[in-house]
């Protein structure tokens, strides 16, 4: 999009991660966006979101998205450079930066710049919606120039198409492009990973009836969930349907084969084994879809007298150490499809669900994305010769491995009135045996990570803007 210089020349560093990982078991020369667990994850999780800065987006004018916690600096538009494909804007450095060199010399494509346009023919401001095809854009400019007040770059376009940029728009670019976390805090949020040396009295909980009335709780439950992947609600009235009131809260339950929300007990010839008192492996849910939940919630409405603790394990700690360990194991598990199905009749009547999914799912900076894991759904039949290799076994073998080590899995056990939450595009569940007498009896429903990440940005500009 834009390639930032200083009067030098020389390119400034543009971060194409996060954060450099401090973990210091991912090792890899490759920077990840994680941060080290131990008293790192419990000193943050002390701290309410809501008392950190964090950084959401204002609507400016209706020109574009800008981070409103950060203004850009009044630096002085000195000069406009046509550099053929990008046009270089000069600033002289305001005083309150305290920098040399005194200029800052920024480069922005013509063709990002020719998107962006904000008038009334190529943006409508009610909809928020561009009105254009980019394949109708021209490239090149016809003239360019500063407006008299110095507060805008003009631009006239071959074809006679006009457009103005306000300096704080493109300064604002610059600095986002300096640290793209502030792009989107909710999706590239700081991810703090955890093992068993996380103690169940250290990770945040949060009680119902604030979640319910608060919108600063609100708040704070689902950054903190973006973050760590887990957390726990407490003191839940003890019936049904409370899963529904606080999927509600946020948007609304995810609808699979089982409803919009299903019950966990345990049942005597059970149609399958979470409703029997057998363990269950460490998994993700619902792994048989193609695009599978983002958040499991799980109210624990009557425990069991004996038997049924809950296991989970971050599965992006478990992937980043075999990153380090073996780096052709983790590429066969990113590359590798497995082939997961389901087949029933329930709330959808009869279904026969089936996908495939690599382990690990990297997004284009080749940062974690996703786990998709589970044995008890994952079929025989693959969609690549590697799969059935004995190279592909081993990796699935150790990445299970690692899920199931001393130093990965929190144990918890379920209080009446609990409720877990789980992102389950990274953290693996699992249980106990549960007593077969007992009389448990569970309420889970699913939420997506749109919702969830939409109800954040605008609990954010309503909270902090």
């Amino acid at each position: 999009m834009c390639l930032h210089t200083d009067k030098d020349g020389t390119p400034d560093k543009v971060t194409d991660t996060l954060v450099t990982s401090s973990f210091s078991e991912t090792g890899s020369s490759q920077s990840v966006m994680y941060t080290s667990t131990n008293s790192d994850v419990v000193q943050a999780a002390k701290a309410p979101c809501s008392e950190i800065p964090l950084h959401f987006s204002a609507h400016y004018k209706d020109y574009a998205y800008l981070p409103s916690w950060r203004k850009a600096p009044e630096n002085k538009l000195i000069s406009l450079v046509d550099q053929k494909d990008y046009l270089e804007v000069v600033y002289e450095r305001s005083s309150s930066e305290g920098s040399s060199p005194s200029h800052q010399v920024c480069h922005y494509s013509y063709d990002w710049l020719r998107d962006i346009c904000r008038c009334d023919e190529c943006f409508n401001t009610v909809t928020h919606n561009k009105q254009t095809a980019i394949s109708l854009h021209p490239q090149r400019p016809k003239s360019i120039g500063i407006s008299e007040d110095g507060d805008f770059v003009e631009i006239s376009w071959d074809g006679g198409h006009d457009s103005r940029y306000p300096k704080s728009v493109l300064l604002a670019e610059y600095l986002l492009a300096k640290d793209p976390r502030e792009n989107d805090p909710v999706i590239d949020a700081q991810r703090q990973l955890w093992g068993s040396d996380l103690p169940e009295s250290s990770f945040r909980k949060y009680e119902f009836d604030s979640l319910i009335t608060d919108d600063h709780s609100l708040f704070d439950w689902l950054m903190d969930l973006r973050k760590t992947g887990l957390t726990v609600v407490k003191n839940a009235p003890r019936k049904l349907g409370q899963v529904t009131e606080l999927c509600n809260r946020v948007a609304y339950p995810r609808i699979i084969c089982w409803g919009p929300t299903f019950q966990v007990g345990v049942k005597e010839n059970a149609s399958h084994v979470a409703y029997s008192n057998l363990p269950l492996s460490m998994h993700t849910d619902s792994a048989f879809y193609m695009f599978p939940p983002g958040v499991q919630v799980l109210h624990c409405i009557k425990q069991a007298s004996s038997g049924g603790q809950t296991h989970v394990a971050d599965g992006f700690r478990a992937a980043e150490k075999i990153r380090q360990a073996d780096p052709e194991c983790f590429d066969l598990l990113t590359k590798t499809e497995w082939e997961y199905f389901d087949m029933g009749d329930d709330y959808i009547g009869p279904h026969h669900l089936q996908a495939r999914h690599p382990v690990i799912r990297l997004d284009s900076r080749g940062r974690l994305r996703q786990i998709v894991y589970n044995d008890l759904n994952r079929g025989w039949r693959q969609d690549n010769a590697t799969s059935t290799s004995p190279a592909a076994y081993k990796a699935l073998r150790k990445y299970s491995e690692y899920l199931n080590a001393e130093d990965s899995m929190l144990k918890y056990t379920l209080k009446e009135g609990d409720i877990i939450v789980i992102d389950n595009f990274r953290v693996l569940h699992g249980r106990s045996k549960v007593d077969s007498a007992s009389a448990r009896l569970m309420e889970g429903a699913f939420m997506d990570w749109d919702e969830i990440c939409s109800k954040l940005r605008s609990l954010g500009k309503a909270l902090f803007s």
